[in-house]
């Protein structure tokens, strides 16, 4: 199907504010390198995700002392991502249900750093995630670390990023906007409605 259909855009923004004007990338950069809420959610994205993302490359190494094959590595980390994504696709389905109370790492990156375009977050973003995720493998090279340390970063690293989360000023800029504008028309509406009576 996409390879017969895929449009550039959708016929319609999928809300008012995907249509505004984003800022130029560089200058985007920029203003992401000042933005302490921004930074706050990528730290916390870098320490668990980062970890996350290694840890499952390496699943039979670090499993393999318990006589897990490769195989069965693999099918756990295949499973896993099934369940991961499974899930993702039932939360974001409650966050649109709960608009201003959203905890779905990309998406409060985005509100922190509107109007810098998302493809600049979501970039700069996985550029952290994948240099954490890079001093995470490098531990495996110090002499007779072992495996036991993973399991435990793993763990680790989740709990560290709940406290950053914790603080994170909740400000949604671009939902927001997009509310705004939609309270605004549906006011509009309903004036158009009582005149015609």
């Amino acid at each position: 199907m996409v390879i017969v259909y895929f449009p550039d855009k959708p016929p319609k923004p999928p809300s008012n504010t995907a249509s505004m004007e984003r800022t130029e990338w560089l200058k985007g950069i920029g203003m992401l390198a000042k933005n302490s809420a921004f930074w706050l959610v990528v730290v916390a994205s870098m320490i668990s995700n980062g970890v996350l993302g290694q840890w499952v490359t390496v699943l039979y190494i670090n499993l393999k002392e318990y006589g897990i094959t490769q195989n069965q590595a693999g099918y756990m980390g295949f499973w896993q991502t099934i369940v991961g994504c499974t899930a993702g696709l039932v939360i974001a389905w409650f966050s649109d249900m709960f608009m201003r109370r959203m905890k779905l790492i990309l998406l409060i990156t985005c509100e922190a750093s509107y109007p810098v375009a998302e493809g600049v977050t979501s970039g700069v973003m996985t550029l952290v995630n994948g240099i954490f995720g890079i001093l995470f493998l490098f531990i495996m090279y110090i002499k007779d670390v072992g495996t036991h340390w993973m399991n435990w970063a793993l763990l680790g690293s989740h709990m560290a990023a709940l406290p950053l989360l914790a603080l994170f000023p909740e400000r949604y800029r671009r939902t927001d906007l997009d509310l705004i504008v939609v309270d605004k028309h549906s006011t509009n509406v309903s004036r158009d409605v009582q005149a015609d009576r």
